[in-house]
């Protein structure tokens, strides 16, 4: 039931980023300018042709491409795959970086803390029934 709660804190802080980061570059008035400059991807050239946010993308699309930066950027596994480009953005995701390892040692620690005591108790039972045995 632990698993399932930090899975579910996990889902709900990406959902929150990903959100905070849609918010950011919908209301600028040239999607070039922002984090959207190579949404969809891949872009054949490179970055997109119209300033429009959606012109060739899904509010769908666009919430799955912000989740996805979030989650590579919580996990660290790939910082500036989708690189952010107005002064703000990069507040947000230096804020971002941090609070993100920050959480992830949390949110995984408490999982390995799980893991952890589900060992001891087999280890325990284990030894119980070789000394029944015995």
């Amino acid at each position: 039931m632990r698993i399932l709660e930090c899975a579910i804190v996990y889902y709900i802080g990406i959902h929150y980023f990903a959100c905070f980061f849609i918010a950011e570059a919908v209301w600028k008035p040239d999607a070039r300018e922002t984090w959207l400059r190579k949404v969809p991807y891949p872009q054949l050239t490179g970055i997109r042709s119209t300033p429009n946010v959606f012109d060739d993308v899904s509010k769908t699309s666009l919430y799955l491409h912000a989740q996805k930066m979030i989650i590579q950027t919580f996990s660290h596994v790939g910082i500036g795959d989708t690189s952010t480009i107005s002064l703000n953005e990069r507040f947000m995701n230096g804020f971002l970086i941090w609070f993100g390892t920050v959480f992830y040692c949390m949110n995984f620690g408490n999982v390995t803390a799980i893991v952890a005591s589900l060992g001891n108790a087999a280890h325990v039972d284990f030894y119980r029934d070789y000394n029944l045995i015995i």
